[in-house]
């Protein structure tokens, strides 16, 4: 085996989203705690574009329209490897990187891919599963259909001296995190659900059922039920630290994630965690995880299924009227420690560094 040289790291060319969205944050912390040498960004729908890291100042190219296969090859000449987060964005990035004998490392958002349908997967060196979930999942395709990949499970990291902890003592008011709320799954009939991944409705259902408590609702998008008087909207921070200035304890009754970065950012802020019972979620060591009470099958790309869950507004209720006027300096504590010693990026760094050491 191969072993990582900090002073020869791999040379890496990361290609995603930069911009204050959960990939475009996600790639950010990439950029700067692994040795991307390279940064080619593609422009978001609906985020605006953040001005490039310090570092990577004059290696950062924004593509707003599609490279030329020598502009590609151009970019990929002296790298040795690719990264992405959930899919490559450019068509045939991959393929072509494999043709130059540059390897390719994706970072696996389990369900926007599709075993049956994305030609990109044949062309993936290195499958990087950020929970546990998402690495019985790849295990069982690479068996499956026969993909050649190394997979590797690495519990996504959290820059911890980003967020700053603030002991939480008493709980008084309650933090969802909806941002742009999730995308909506199609049924087997082709029609969209009625509702969005984060759980707006099951959060504002619980607030009206638990008129006494106050809660402080993020969204960046309009397209949310009419809140109760015991719920606060604000538009999000461009800071996402910020998110978890205000409020004691977050609660994300999430239908389905990939990672879920809202439930590792708060805990490394000092906020105990509420969610779903049901993975990856629950490896994220909630204080309160709530029982799934239904679920359906929905898809999102091609014909990959998978469940998607249901809490019951009561349960959520019954769990803030529980936790409300409670001391929680304790847990405040063991939401910190859990990100500092399983979530953090010293650790996540070298694994990764260390999987992507060229022979």
């Amino acid at each position: 085996m191969n072993h990582f040289d900090p002073q020869c790291p791999p040379a890496i060319g990361l290609i995603g989203f930069n911009c204050c969205t959960g990939l475009g944050l996600q790639n950010r912390d990439i950029a700067t705690h692994l040795p991307v040498q390279r940064w080619l960004v593609r422009p978001h729908r609906h985020a605006h574009n953040l001005l490039p890291l310090k570092r990577l100042h004059n290696a950062t190219i924004l593509a707003c329209s599609e490279p030329s296969e020598s502009e590609l090859r151009r970019w990929l000449e002296g790298l040795d490897w690719i990264l992405f987060v959930e899919n490559p964005l450019i068509d045939g990035i991959a393929n072509l990187a494999k043709q130059c004998g540059v390897r390719v490392a994706a970072v696996c958002n389990w369900e926007w891919t599709c075993p049956l349908e994305l030609s990109w997967l044949r062309d993936v060196d290195l499958m990087i599963c950020p929970t546990l979930h998402a690495l019985r999942i790849m295990n069982d395709w690479k068996l499956r259909y026969g993909f050649a990949w190394q997979v590797l499970m690495v519990p996504w990291p959290i820059d911890v001296a980003r967020f700053k902890f603030r002991l939480r003592t008493r709980c008084e008011k309650f933090v969802f995190v909806n941002g742009t709320g999730g995308v909506r799954a199609r049924r087997g009939d082709g029609s969209l659900t009625d509702y969005r991944r984060k759980g707006v409705e099951i959060v504002f259902a619980a607030a009206r059922g638990a008129a006494d408590v106050p809660i402080i609702v993020y969204s960046q998008t309009t397209d949310i039920p009419s809140p109760p008087p015991n719920v606060e909207v604000r538009q999000p921070p461009s800071d996402n630290r910020l998110l978890y200035n205000d409020g004691d304890v977050c609660v994300q009754p999430s239908h389905w994630e990939g990672v879920g970065m809202q439930l590792l950012e708060c805990q490394a802020a000092g906020m105990p965690l509420v969610t779903t019972d049901a993975a990856p979620m629950n490896e994220h060591q909630p204080l309160v995880a709530m029982p799934v009470r239904g679920r359906e099958s929905v898809q999102l790309v091609g014909r990959a299924w998978f469940e998607s869950c249901q809490v019951d507004p009561a349960d959520l209720a019954g769990a803030m009227r529980q936790l409300k006027g409670k001391d929680i300096g304790r847990e405040s504590q063991k939401a910190r420690q859990f990100i500092e010693q399983s979530h953090c990026w010293d650790s996540a760094r070298r694994r990764l560094c260390q999987a992507m050491v060229v022979s």
